[in-house]
């Protein structure tokens, strides 16, 4: 799960970095094969569900047969002040014994008069994974979210305590 953890930083490093650039974010795809080559797909309606339909259905069933996928849906939600949106972060680790993760990453709108921020990651749900395992996958996220130079600055810059 540490591998599947680090591509999610990635991926939701590059999402971030998007929604601050005030762009509407599909969802995205990231997913590893067992050769160690990763890749980053946006995706589209299959023209009989919604693009986020189809990527989940894309995520659950294994269409790129990787060892480890990830899914960034953008979302909105209504428990935080001044903070309407959030990302949904899917992790799946397809291993023999499939593990899953899912967290929530809330922000506030590029457009909002405040502008964009980035709020606390916090962990929605997981299966198959020990609550110890917990703090490790999550540092092994950010290792993810800080591979670029441009991604640690974008976080550094807009991340605020809520």
């Amino acid at each position: 799960m540490l591998k599947a953890a680090y591509l999610a930083g990635v991926v939701t490093a590059h999402a971030a970095a998007r929604l601050a650039d005030g762009e509407v974010l599909p969802p995205l795809m990231g997913y590893e094969h067992l050769s160690g080559r990763s890749y980053l797909s946006e995706i589209g309606s299959d023209g009989t569900t919604t693009p986020e339909m189809t990527a989940r259905e894309g995520l659950e069933g294994n269409e790129h047969g990787a060892v480890r996928g990830v899914l960034v849906v953008d979302g909105r939600i209504e428990f935080l002040p001044e903070v309407d949106f959030a990302l949904l972060i899917d992790i799946v680790e397809y291993g023999p014994v499939r593990q899953t993760m899912q967290l929530l990453l809330p922000y506030r709108h590029a457009r909002s008069p405040r502008g964009f921020a980035l709020h606390e990651l916090s962990v929605v749900n997981f299966d198959n994974i020990a609550d110890a395992d917990e703090a490790p996958i999550l540092a092994r996220i950010f290792d993810g979210v800080y591979s670029l130079p441009a991604h640690v600055e974008l976080w550094d810059k807009h991340f605020e305590k809520t």
